[in-house]
Parts: structure tokens; sequence; C-alpha cells
């Protein structure tokens, strides 16, 4: 009886992650779909913007603080990639970025990161579900990762965009930063 318990708790769990992965999928369709009329321009449309320049992702944590002092000396050699959670923080070491990036689906996304609607010249790179309530009140210049609508896109003659590589907000930005065409990330 023990194998046969160990191949049938072995399916159920197969079954049961698979069917988890459909339903959560479903969130981040809605989110697409809502988003859909402010995805107005894909992110692909700057490729090549990087060539012969350095990119520096910013994230949150201790690295952030250590370093402070040396992008802020090397700011004008940098073009900076910004996770959204930081533009409180960046407002108040008065360091802008070039870009700040967005990934996550979930309201709060915009609690977290509501201090840059007060940039209105800094673009924000969003994936194409980023929770709407951040991408629909963003003063700035809007780019959007990934597919704009859940079907085959050829099919109503979309362009090629660059996909949004996660799990995290600076996988995504380092990602957007390679295919950008930065030399040094």
């Amino acid at each position: 009886y023990v194998p046969i318990l160990q191949q049938v708790r072995t399916a159920l769990g197969k079954t049961t992650h698979r069917h988890a992965v459909e339903v959560s999928g479903k969130d981040f369709i809605l989110k697409q779909m809502v988003n859909a009329c402010e995805n107005a321009y894909p992110a692909s449309c700057l490729n090549g913007i990087g060539t012969g320049r350095t990119a520096m992702v910013l994230g949150g944590g201790p690295s952030l603080d250590e370093s402070i002092d040396w992008i802020l000396a090397h700011r004008e050699s940098l073009f900076l990639f910004a996770a959204s959670r930081l533009c409180g923080e960046l407002q108040r070491l008065s360091l802008k970025p070039d870009v700040v990036v967005a990934v996550d689906p979930k309201p709060g996304m915009y609690e977290i990161s509501r201090e840059g609607l007060l940039w209105t010249d800094v673009p924000l790179v969003g994936s194409f579900h980023l929770a709407p309530e951040l991408a629909h009140q963003w003063r700035g210049p809007r780019l959007y990762l990934g597919k704009l609508h859940p079907w085959d896109e050829q099919a109503v003659g979309s362009k090629e965009n660059i996909a949004c590589q996660g799990p995290t907000v600076t996988h995504a930005a380092a990602w957007l930063a390679h295919a950008w065409g930065f030399d040094r990330i």
C-alpha cells in the first residue's frame, strides 16, 4: 500500500499545483485586460538606448545604503533603473532615477510607490499586469513589458516587445537594461 499511497500523493500534488497556477494566472490576465488601454507604448520602442552606456539597477536593501555615496558621486555617468518601492527614499536623497520599474499586480503597489507620482518626467516601465492603481495614475511617461493582450499578438499585427522577466522587480529591471543594450549593468 505504501507505494500506491506515494503515487496517489504525487499525482494529487501535481494536479493541485497545476490548478493553483491556472487560478492565479486569472488575476494576471484580468490586470492585463484592465491595463490594455493604458499600455500604449511597448518598452521595446527604446531598444538600443543603452549602447555605450552603463546602467545601475537600484533595489532595496543594505547594498543601496552602502553604495549611495558612490552612486551620488558618479550619478552623471550612470543610467539608473529604480525599483518603484524606492521612490520615496530616492526623493529624500534628491536622487532622480532615469526609469522606475514596477511589476507587482497587487493593489498595495500603489501605496509603496506613490511618491513616484511626484515626478512628471520619470518614465515608469511596468509589467503588462502591473497594479492598475499605480499604472493609471503615473504622471510621467509609461511603457509596458510583455504582451498587450493575452492572445496571439501576431494575429493583430502587434510589434514584438520585451518579456517581463521575474521573479522580482530587480530581475525585470536588469533584463530591461540588457534588452535596451546597455554595455555594463
